[in-house]
């Protein structure tokens, strides 16, 4: 901490200015003393990068934001240990683990289930960072391995589609390019064309559609008519990054064809997904747009694929961390709501807050939408719902990941990292821990994975150096029916 014996705090209303100018203001309790000088050069970085030129507006000094913010921030934020106990679980889950051969330290970004090689039965897709590949696995197979179907950058998401109408599934792949964060244009956009083979056997040709862009986090199709456009989350990093709406103009498939409309213009997408939000026959879409906007957003489709923002939810504070959205009817009254997590400690000087967890944003018709925090859960990453007891209720499953940088202790401290939240029949949810302190989790996914007529999960593990040696890259938790 720099020395401030004698610097005059800026008066607050030009704090308040110069540190709201281009996302909510950051309260002096949101970090302790020790961070502030980090977050205020990070915030004037900002203004001279962004605003300066936009603003008629002289900053204070940097010293006397500094001490503003330091005469009024906790000296430590404290860390809560967990008291509740692993069990009380309504579902009975058997665990089983896949590894990558030779691969110590998988870092897996997403894991999905898809129809890609059957109609009637998931399969397992797996997006790897390290090694930079995509994975394959037939779940419900006797002897079920993970089979290399692809090498890439940084694969982060994958979605099954038949692009091109062939009749042949296809994969679209969104590659972030770079796990370090970086302004340099590393994403790619990657169609992995789906080959008819005369042995059934699975071969892809990658196509690349989209190129020479920031880090790509998400790329989901969007029907318009009868042809398949694609929603884009260019995450980048501070002075680049968007979504993107690739228009298909495609006449002759050897030379695919996709024209890019930016539809918001701010860094941090990371899921953009199609929906009709509006119940009028057209596809709009949802998008999470993290670093320090920490928004969630709906882009509402006049008919005509111009769309209009509408604000779903803003975080209180610009280091939320927000990392994931799904979208699912989570009280069943006929409404998309959002199903959000927030949690990301991947920034420098990350810290476990108590707003980092599981909400939701309640659809009720109107923006922004109704928001209840369902959990506290330190580093939650990722969230999926799903009727596992078979009541007609949807319940959630939650993940999270906390680096060693931020917390030796999560096994002390007795910290969630698989985490069953049951909802109850007044729309509250009982949290039951199913596994605490492994925090090394960024991805799950649920469903019938089986084709038992049970919803299971699946769990990918991101593990970093550092750690003890991998205990897998996903496992797979089968529902087994009502504990007993």
């Amino acid at each position: 901490m720099q020395d401030l014996t004698g610097v005059k705090e800026a008066p607050e209303s030009q704090v308040r200015i110069l540190c709201g100018a281009c996302h909510a203001f950051p309260r002096p309790t949101d970090f302790p003393k020790a961070h502030w000088p980090y977050e205020v050069a990070q915030g004037f970085k900002f203004f001279n990068t962004r605003l300066k030129e936009k603003m008629s507006f002289t900053p204070p000094d940097i010293k006397s934001v500094l001490k503003w913010y330091v005469e009024r921030a906790p000296d430590v934020i404290p860390i809560k240990t967990n008291t509740i106990p692993i069990g009380g679980c309504p579902v009975r889950f058997e665990k089983t683990t896949y590894f990558l051969p030779n691969v110590h330290y998988p870092i897996v970004a997403n894991v999905s289930l898809a129809n890609l090689t059957r109609k009637t039965k998931f399969d397992l897709l797996v997006c790897c960072i390290f090694p930079g590949a995509i994975y394959f696995m037939q779940p419900d197979t006797p002897h079920p391995e993970l089979m290399k179907i692809a090498d890439l950058k940084a694969p982060v998401h994958a979605v099954v589609c038949d692009l091109n109408d062939d009749g042949v599934p296809d994969i679209l792949v969104a590659d972030l390019g770079s796990l370090p964060p970086t302004n340099a244009k590393v994403g790619d956009v990657t169609w992995l064309r789906g080959d008819k083979s005369p042995d059934n056997e699975l071969s892809f040709t990658p196509i690349t559609l989209l190129t020479n862009v920031g880090r790509v986090a998400d790329v989901e199709p969007i029907k318009v008519g009868a042809r398949t456009d694609l929603l884009v989350s260019e995450f980048g990093h501070q002075t680049i990054g968007s979504v993107i709406y690739l228009e298909n103009k495609t006449t002759d498939w050897s030379h695919p064809n996709f024209v890019p409309h930016v539809l918001d213009s701010r860094a941090g997408a990371i899921h953009t997904l199609a929906c009709d939000l509006s119940g009028h026959g057209e596809q709009d879409a949802i998008s999470l747009i993290s670093q320090e906007h920490e928004q969630v957003v709906a882009l509402i489709n006049d008919g005509h694929s111009h769309f209009t923002e509408k604000l779903i939810y803003a975080g209180d504070h610009p280091a939320l961390g927000s990392n994931g959205i799904e979208l699912v009817d989570l009280n069943h009254k006929g409404k998309l709501d959002v199903l959000y997590t927030a949690g990301d400690l991947f920034d420098p000087f990350s810290i476990l807050r108590e707003d980092q967890g599981i909400y939701w944003l309640e659809n009720k018709g109107s923006y922004p939408f109704a928001v209840h925090k369902l959990a506290t859960m330190y580093g939650c990453y990722r969230a999926v719902a799903a009727d596992f007891q078979g009541n007609g209720r949807n319940d959630i499953v939650a993940v999270s990941n906390i680096p060693i940088e931020v917390s030796t202790n999560t096994a002390a401290l007795r910290l969630n990292s698989i985490l069953y939240l049951q909802h109850l029949p007044n729309d509250e949810f009982k949290q039951c821990p199913l596994e605490q302190g492994t925090c090394y989790y960024f991805t799950c996914v649920a469903g019938d994975v089986f084709g038992d007529g049970r919803n299971s999960f699946v769990t990918g593990t991101a593990f970093t150096p550092g750690r003890p040696p991998s205990h897998g890259a996903v496992t797979i938790w089968r529902n087994r029916g009502k504990a007993m």
